[in-house]
């Protein structure tokens, strides 16, 4: 708007003149505000700042507003007219600086995909079904889990293709994705720490041994910073 200083100058002068009264123009841009309820207590942390339309000492006569700001923040509430009459308001650009989890999750769900070809590239079923095999002949309760490179990863792609799906719901910071994202970065975060752990080892059990770097190994790196990336995301969102 070109000529808005001109006309904010123009009309101070004739308030002025008007109602002789001393006055601050104090331009807010409520756009982007929404009513979310009602707030009676500032807490320490905040100023206040008392806009009136008029001469001042009307405050109790319903035609001052007060704007109340805290560190660096849009304003976080309005309060018009008398002490109990107050309308709490929030800027929506104050909503958007928490973020959410779209981008984290959907990194850990590309690193996921990227895990996967590491373990096919590096033959991942292969030391698996050999480990659930020597445990399942050392254990009598330890249940038969070995899979066909078919049925591996099938299961695998559509977990992750699942996972993927989920991204919108991500960036709405849904609250029922929550537990689902938290157990998902766990669960990724120990799959990264356990394929480093046994590279660093050699082997799985005893008896299976890698011939180089575990299956995973070179995809876990990503795997750990997406995870615990996600991670800090779900506490910051909260």
């Amino acid at each position: 708007m070109p000529c808005k200083s001109k006309l904010e100058r123009d009309l101070e002068r004739r308030f002025g003149e008007l109602f002789q009264s001393e006055f601050e123009v104090f331009p807010y841009d409520l756009t982007s505000n929404y009513v979310e309820g009602r707030r009676k207590i500032t807490p320490p942390d905040e100023k206040e700042i008392w806009c009136c339309i008029g001469p001042r000492g009307l405050r109790d006569q319903g035609a001052c507003f007060n704007v109340r700001l805290s560190a660096g923040r849009a304003p976080l509430d309005v309060r018009c007219g008398r002490g109990d009459r107050i309308s709490s308001m929030n800027a929506g650009r104050e909503r958007e600086q928490t973020g959410n989890l779209g981008a984290a999750w959907l990194l850990l769900c590309l690193s996921f995909a990227t895990n996967i070809l590491d373990e096919v590239l590096n033959g991942f079923l292969d030391y698996y079904n050999a480990t659930v095999l020597t445990l399942y002949g050392h254990f009598s309760w330890f249940p038969r889990i070995d899979l066909t490179f078919r049925e591996w990863l099938i299961r695998v792609l559509v977990a992750d293709a699942i996972l993927l799906s989920l991204t919108p719901l991500a960036y709405r910071n849904s609250r029922y994705l929550r537990p689902l994202a938290y157990f998902f970065g766990v669960i990724m975060l120990l799959s990264a720490c356990g394929a480093i752990f046994a590279s660093v080892l050699g082997r799985t059990v005893p008896s299976v041994h890698f011939a180089g770097m575990a299956p995973g190994t070179y995809s876990s790196p990503l795997i750990l910073a997406a995870s615990i990336y996600l991670l800090w995301r779900l506490r910051s969102s909260a």
